[in-house]
């Protein structure tokens, strides 16, 4: 996927965060998946960006080296892997997700598209 594609999923990701925001708490789970999944599309972008073999990461495991090498990366990496852990409850462990939880989750997507987002404009 290139940049353009990043983007779009990142993009379609937060149309769906604002559509399920209506419902009071009743899809806190899916708003908690779609930031994370907006972040790695941000996060995704980022790395295919500052790499000049446009590296594109296969799993959770080798994104998570590349917040620790990138410049850009390294500022957002306490929120981005705090949306990661957020999602994996909501996905992995069925539990409900608090509302304090889906206003964290907003926030740290806040905090990361306030770091990488500007970048991607000039895309």
């Amino acid at each position: 996927m290139n940049y353009t594609g990043h983007l779009a999923k990142y993009n379609n990701n937060k149309k769906l965060i604002k559509t399920l925001e209506g419902y009071n708490s009743a899809f806190n789970d899916w708003i908690v998946t779609s930031a994370f999944y907006s972040a790695l599309h941000l996060v995704d972008g980022t790395i295919l960006e500052s790499s000049e073999n446009q590296l594109k990461p296969k799993d959770h495991k080798t994104r998570e080296k590349y917040l620790t090498k990138i410049g850009k990366l390294k500022n957002i990496r306490n929120e981005y892997q705090a949306l990661y852990f957020l999602s994996c409850k909501s996905r992995y462990e069925c539990v409900k997700i608090k509302d304090r939880e889906k206003r964290e989750s907003l926030e740290y997507l806040k905090i990361i598209e306030g770091e990488l987002l500007e970048n991607w404009i000039a895309l």
